[in-house]
């Protein structure tokens, strides 16, 4: 990395972040906003047995969207340089979308799950785990 200079890691780091919520992250959050809604109604009707079937439908669903994800972030930088950005930029934003892949799933996973137990009314665990996390935040920054 050290042969960019600093103006164009931060334009490049910043450009693939904004592709991965854009492309993916974005699309991510709103099924599993989805959820949400689906499985809040079925708990609301006592209907537990419909909670696990959304929960269950919704990680099939991206499961199925993780493959043309995947291709989509792998391919990132060739994308962006079609469109017409700086091949120095296109390549530190294409590193960044590599190597949000390999979180990609447990950032799905987690994701899906708080909205399934926030639907259930249970606001505890997700607030610990929310802290841990920020801690260690502070803690590698």
């Amino acid at each position: 990395m050290r042969k960019y200079n600093d103006d164009a890691l931060v334009a490049g780091y910043g450009l693939g972040a904004m592709f991965s919520g854009a492309y993916g992250y974005a699309w991510i959050f709103s099924f599993n906003q989805s959820v949400n809604v689906h499985v809040s109604k079925a708990f609301g009707a006592q209907d537990y047995n419909g909670c696990a079937r959304y929960f269950r439908r919704n990680i099939v669903l991206l499961a199925l969207f993780m493959i043309p994800l995947i291709i989509g972030f792998l391919t990132a930088d060739k994308i962006m340089m079609f469109f017409g950005i700086k091949e120095e930029l296109a390549t530190i934003a294409g590193q960044f979308t590599k190597l949000s892949t390999l979180f990609m799933g447990g950032s799905i996973l987690f994701d899906t799950m708080k909205c399934f137990v926030i639907a259930q009314k249970v606001f505890h665990p997700i607030l610990y785990i929310q802290l841990f996390t920020l801690g260690l935040h502070i803690m590698w920054s």
